[in-house]
């Protein structure tokens, strides 16, 4: 018996990885933005183990090196290896949750949630807010700020900006006052980059006096006309620790969620139907924080070298598991030493797509076209999980030169 085909067994467990990723990037936006996101990272590392492990029973069967998994030696031994592979996965989704949780925990700012010293309420007034067929005819959305700040401190502050093509204070930093009304007219277009950079602006002047603690929200309900000069205003936002929550009120908006995500905010959207939720929607994003993943870029840059090698660390520990479940399924009839080359290679493999990953976030920049924003992160992803799917193995060739199984 002779080995080959050592480059087609790399080839063709990275494959499993690629598809995986292409496969799995939907469910790792719905694991990662709708639930908890420890469990979201746990649950997709302990699916992708999963997929790991049948690749790796699959490659043994391939490989005529199967018999560890079949019931050769009694059902004790089979059982055993199923309970195994089991426990493995479950060591995985805790150890990949637990990372996560530790990775996203503000180490720079335990006292982030603190009491909020002061509101800044940026609201778009644009002609599609009015009339008949406007976004929100109603003002709904100026009566939510009244909702949420009766149930504020008393003494808690709060200013309001509206914008279209311009931007205008139409109330001062104060305290709530009962029955109190605002000047909203929809018009003109919509200046999303200009109205945040009047509020920075106002904030880093000494203009509005915020305090120690303030957050801002900003509402859209449309697409800005320009994006020029939006990362200037993110880098100010950043330099002077002004957090920026958004809300797409009945669209789906890439520069808001990019607004948020930069400055450490929250972004979420609500449809014109849910209206009614509207109050809600806008308090749970003002006083929520921008949460980092470990497969996501980081943002905020506070204390960034911490988080580059808790990242770096926290998926090189889930390599080393995942390594060990490839080696243990490898063991099979015909060559147990192997093993270790399984396990080496493979953490090798992983150690390298930690780096990797940290390095290509910070270097490869987003595309400039608003829906091409995702295209970076997840090309980001795919090669991370080839790189960790690759495992070493052959096949086998008998005397005769033609495959074999053994």
């Amino acid at each position: 018996m002779k080995r080959y085909g050592m480059f087609l067994h790399l080839l063709l467990t990275g494959l499993v990885g690629l598809v995986f990723a292409i496969v799995g990037e939907s469910l790792y936006h719905l694991l990662t933005n709708v639930i908890w996101k420890p469990i979201g990272v746990g649950l997709y590392f302990a699916l992708f183990a999963a997929v790991i492990l049948g690749m790796s029973f699959l490659m043994a069967k391939l490989r005529g090196d199967y018999n560890i998994w079949q019931n050769r030696e009694g059902t004790t031994v089979f059982s055993t290896n199923y309970k195994r592979a089991a426990i493995a996965i479950a060591v995985v989704f805790m150890l990949s949750g637990l990372c996560e949780f530790l990775y996203d925990t503000d180490f720079n700012k335990p006292l982030r949630k603190k009491s909020i010293t002061s509101y800044v309420f940026l609201i778009d007034d644009s002609g599609s807010m009015g009339g008949d067929r406007g976004s929100d005819p109603e003002m709904k959305r100026v009566d939510a700020i009244s909702e949420i700040m009766e149930k504020e401190s008393k003494k808690t502050e709060f200013a309001i900006y509206r914008f279209n093509d311009q931007v205008e204070r139409v109330r001062d930093m104060a305290p709530y006052k009962k029955g109190e009304t605002y000047n909203f007219s929809p018009e003109g277009t919509t200046d999303i980059v200009g109205a945040l950079r009047r509020v920075v602006d106002d904030i880093v002047s000494g203009e509005l006096e915020v305090g120690k603690n303030p957050r801002i929200l900003l509402l859209s309900d449309g697409y800005a006309d320009s994006d020029i000069g939006l990362d200037e205003v993110l880098d100010d936002c950043n330099a002077n620790g002004i957090i920026v929550s958004t809300i797409g009120y009945g669209v789906s908006n890439p520069m808001l969620k990019e607004i948020s995500e930069k400055t450490g905010g929250s972004y979420s959207e609500v449809l014109l139907e849910q209206i009614s939720n509207l109050g809600d929607a806008m308090k749970n994003a003002i006083s929520s924080n921008y949460s980092r993943n470990l497969l996501s870029d980081r943002y905020v840059k506070s204390l960034d070298i911490l988080y580059m090698i808790l990242r770096v660390v926290f998926l090189v520990l889930i390599g080393v598991v995942i390594s060990w479940i490839k080696q243990k399924c490898y063991c099979g009839a015909i060559d147990h030493t192997f093993e270790d080359v399984v396990f080496f290679v493979s953490i090798s493999f992983c150690t390298f797509a930690a780096i990797l990953v940290e390095l290509l976030f910070k270097l490869v920049p987003p595309l400039p076209f608003l829906i091409f924003t995702d295209i970076a992160p997840r090309f980001i992803r795919i090669l991370f999980c080839v790189l960790f799917a690759i495992t070493p193995g052959y096949f086998w060739k008998d005397e005769s030169g033609k495959p074999a199984r053994k």
